[in-house]
């Protein structure tokens, strides 16, 4: 398709990203065709910043990065846009500065300042916790019959893993979308799509260990259909232990 429609701009990018892309042969696919690669890492930035997923995706073919920085990257609500040609970072100032951009926020300029900071301190340690605490989650819940893709790849290699939503349906007799509301009444929030993050419970200071007692609670929602009162219950219960945010 690519050598159909001959792009000059190629993003790679994905709401559910468990794996990292072959950035080798998609750069030797564009180069074919002359075309630059974006990389859209709104959901893996901070794992790429704390060198856990898609090491040095410069050096591996990317020109452009752009993502969040509130999500696996904890910092305020915004995004940024990263490159190392610096006729790209031209064109992207010149087209930018106030046709899209204008006043700043110091605010949010004040956060982003401290958010780096701390990644320049923590981030390596934070993202290897993320995803092994990912990695963990699916492992537990998979072990608790509440099936999880990719177990074969090892669940996932990012801050997600996706629920296999159809698996689940069959074993629990429920609509995922009942699970999901179940899932919200004891105050666990997981969205409609199966997937599960693990950077905000990594960022209170939950380990591999703690992905156990999270499993338990989805098993006894999901198959063991115990009270919701009495797993809300556990969950204030857990959560009450980590009241402090790590990493900073």
């Amino acid at each position: 398709e690519v050598f159909k429609i001959k792009p000059k701009l190629v993003i790679l990018g994905a709401s559910s990203i468990l794996f990292p892309y072959n950035l080798k042969r998609v750069r030797e696919i564009c180069d074919r065709v002359d075309a630059y690669i974006g990389y859209d890492a709104s959901h893996v930035l901070g794992l790429i910043a704390g060198k856990m997923f898609q090491p040095d995706p410069f050096k591996n073919g990317v020109d452009i990065l752009f993502g969040s920085t509130h999500k696996t990257f904890f910092g305020p609500q915004g995004g940024m846009i990263l490159t190392d040609n610096d006729d790209i970072a031209e064109k992207i100032l010149r087209n930018m500065k106030l046709k899209m951009l204008d006043n700043p926020h110091l605010n949010r300029i004040a956060g982003l300042v401290q958010a780096l900071w701390e990644f320049l301190m923590y981030g390596e340690k934070y993202a290897r916790q993320v995803v092994y605490n990912a990695k963990a989650l699916g492992k537990y819940l998979d072990a608790n019959n509440i099936p999880v893709k990719y177990g074969e790849l090892g669940y996932t290699e990012s801050h997600q893993i996706l629920l296999d939503i159809e698996k689940i349906e069959e074993k629990s007799g429920l609509k995922y979308s009942q699970i999901a509301r179940k899932m919200e009444e004891a105050n666990i929030i997981i969205d409609l799509g199966g997937r599960i993050g693990t950077q905000e419970i990594s960022r209170i200071g939950m380990k591999e260990k703690d992905m156990k007692l999270i499993a338990n609670l989805f098993s006894e929602i999901v198959i063991e259909k115990k009270s919701i009162d009495i797993v809300r219950k556990k969950v204030l219960n857990i959560r009450g232990k980590f009241t402090k945010i790590c990493y900073c």
